[in-house]
């Protein structure tokens, strides 16, 4: 409900699901992720657990922690 009170009080509207998503993919069409199709070195590509969570971190996406 507090969307509607901040789209009045702003008078603009918010983007709909679809307006979101083209731009969180930076205008990106037909692709899975958003660096394209293919999931080769996914790992290396995402900030994704990789090991026994959450006691061992394997790093192999070079992640320590994720970023705050």
């Amino acid at each position: 409900m507090m969307h509607k009170h901040t789209q009045n009080f702003m008078e603009k509207r918010l983007p709909t699901e679809a307006e979101w998503e083209f731009a969180a993919r930076g205008g990106l069409v037909n692709n899975i992720y958003t660096f394209g199709n293919e999931n080769k070195d996914l790992y290396k590509k995402l900030n994704i657990w990789n090991g026994n969570f959450p006691f061992e971190n394997t790093l192999l996406d070079s992640y320590e922690k994720a970023h705050q």
